[in-house]
Formats: structure tokens, C-alpha cells, sequence
């Protein structure tokens, strides 16, 4: 398991109460409806959703496409994800741990990728 880096919030120890946060809900809501009103959906997407913590985006654009890929540094924000998925029975999300800054790119291949609240936490974004 990789160490978070010492400078960085620790989401590990945030993952289990950071849906108990009104005022963040209402802001994930709110970026979500604007992704999902912004783009078009279908049964035959592949989605990453980059920075997906909790999940609360990767579930709700998780009925627009036919599969989406959850990525996170988090092991702790996916494992609340992992338990959400695994209770619904979602066949079409998958939890990936992985860090665009440290990690080879996945081979996979995505029609779109959605980011809400992440890249702030990057330390060198057009990199």
C-alpha cells in the first residue's frame, strides 16, 4: 500500500465520515448535475471517473454508461466505494486504486473522463 504523501490531506482517515459533510454533498450534487446536463450518456461509454473518492459522482453517472472506472490514491475513499458497489450489486463499476502523478496510465480505453474536486490536490497539472 502506497504512503500518502506527508503534506497531503489524509482521505484515508476522512473516508468512513466524509459523506456526513452537508455542505460537501450539496457541492458534489451540484458538480455532478452540471457534468451529467453537459454531456452525452449512453449504454455504450466507458467512463473513468479521476479522483472519485466516495464515489458519489462515479454513482451517479454509473446508470448513464455502460462502465465506468472508479480511480482514487485513496485506498481508504475506495474502500467506502468498494462497500457501496458491492451492496448495490453494480456490475458496471470497477475501483481502482491508482496516482496519474506516480503510475503508468491504464490500458484501458475511455470515450470520457470526469474529475470534480481533484486536481487541485496535484502538484504539477499540465505535467
Amino acid at each position: 500500500m502506497r504512503r500518502h504523501d506527508p503534506g497531503k490531506r489524509d482521505f484515508d482517515k476522512s473516508a468512513k465520515d466524509w459523506e456526513r459533510d452537508a455542505a460537501r454533498l450539496k457541492m458534489t450534487g451540484a458538480l455532478a448535475d452540471a457534468v451529467i446536463s453537459r454531456l452525452t450518456w449512453g449504454p455504450d461509454l466507458v467512463a473513468m471517473d479521476y479522483g472519485a473518492g466516495t464515489g458519489l459522482v462515479t454513482l451517479r453517472i454509473q446508470p448513464l454508461v455502460g462502465r465506468v472506472l472508479a480511480v482514487d490514491t485513496s485506498p481508504g475513499m475506495l474502500a467506502v466505494l468498494e462497500e457501496k458497489v458491492a451492496e448495490a450489486g453494480l456490475a458496471n463499476v470497477a475501483v481502482r486504486l491508482w496516482d496519474i502523478e506516480k503510475d503508468p496510465l491504464p490500458e484501458d480505453r475511455f470515450d470520457l473522463i470526469v474529475s470534480t474536486m481533484t486536481f487541485h490536490h496535484l502538484r504539477d497539472i499540465p505535467a
